[in-house]
């Protein structure tokens, strides 16, 4: 793919990302929608368009146009067509995992380790915030940061009989993040040392896979129960979905979530206590965290955005 074809792609993407919210209240049965080859029955033609999600064909095929005008850089307008494909609503795969098992005091479901990684001396291990402090998420924008005088989170990775212990220091949950992180215990440091194979030499092998040129590379996910591959189908998608759960405080929080840059993987390759779990591309670099799935695909969080948050070199889970 030349570099032309890549800045246009990448321009078309932001811009969906962009007025998303402006199709939405337009057409408001889209789920979400990305940027990806013209299809015609069946078959992917040369030239790219703008794909909208739906739940239900019906109206909405009418509806939305078969072009849209939109100003490209050095092109001026030009007509972008668009698609429209039936999907179905995103769920978290937290559950019960039974291997390198994330879990936090305040939940009563598990997710799997991301990654470690390391700072002046210090060891953390991540899932999602989802996974770590669902209570806490009530609605877009929820966080949470440890304070001095708030008490600590207790959480934990297991794999086995081994189980590295720490706490809760900080979560994010928006439109481009679900993830939160934990501090290992000092006294639990050395058990981690042995956990994770070369854990001194810190590996920063990462990629952001967020545009077309990474369709189809092989990835693999370790999730909690097994290894399983599968290839990148769709990359950079907006997804929509409606968010329920039981706060801290008793309440039933309901809202619409909407992630606006995750990747999208042939076929739905993980099970209930994958979420938080890396996903790595040709079995060597990390490209983001598992989410959740439908019952066609599984879904993750870019890379990109969960090391803008960290700012730190990343350690994976061997």
């Amino acid at each position: 793919m030349n570099s032309s074809t890549v800045k246009k792609i990448s321009f078309l993407q932001d811009y969906l990302r962009k007025n998303y919210s402006r199709f939405k209240n337009k057409y408001p049965n889209i789920i979400g929608a990305h940027v990806n080859q013209k299809t015609r029955n069946g078959v992917e033609l040369r030239y790219y368009s703008i794909v909208f999600h739906v739940t239900i064909k019906g109206d909405q095929q009418n509806m939305i146009p078969k072009y849209l005008s939109i100003k490209l850089p050095n092109e001026g307008f030009k007509e972008i067509p668009t698609d429209i494909i039936v999907t179905e609503e995103l769920e978290f795969e937290s559950g019960t995992g039974q291997g390198s098992v994330v879990n936090s005091t305040n939940e009563d479901q598990n997710g799997s380790l991301g990654f470690f990684f390391k700072k002046d001396n210090k060891l953390f291990f991540c899932s999602n915030m989802h996974v770590l402090l669902k209570g806490y998420i009530i609605g877009k924008g929820s966080f949470y940061s440890k304070s001095s005088s708030s008490a600590k989170i207790s959480a934990s990775v297991s794999k086995g009989n081994r189980t590295i212990r720490g706490w809760v220091k900080r979560a994010r949950y928006t439109s481009l993040l679900d993830f939160g992180y934990a501090q290992v215990i000092e006294s639990d440091v050395n058990m981690a040392s042995n956990y994770i194979p070369k854990l001194n030499q810190v590996i920063c092998d990462y990629t952001d896979a967020s545009h077309v040129a990474f369709k189809n590379e092989n990835v693999l996910v370790n999730g909690a129960l097994n290894t399983s591959e599968s290839q990148i189908e769709r990359t950079s998608v907006i997804l929509e979905f409606n968010y329920s759960h039981m706060a801290l405080d008793g309440r039933r929080i309901r809202f619409k979530q909407t992630f606006t840059d995750v990747g999208r993987l042939k076929r739905k390759i993980t099970e209930k206590g994958d979420s938080g779990a890396p996903v790595i591309m040709n079995g060597k670099r990390l490209i983001g965290l598992v989410i959740g799935s439908t019952p066609s695909s599984t879904y993750y969080l870019n890379i990109k955005h969960i090391m803008k948050y960290l700012n730190y070199p990343l350690i994976l889970n061997k």
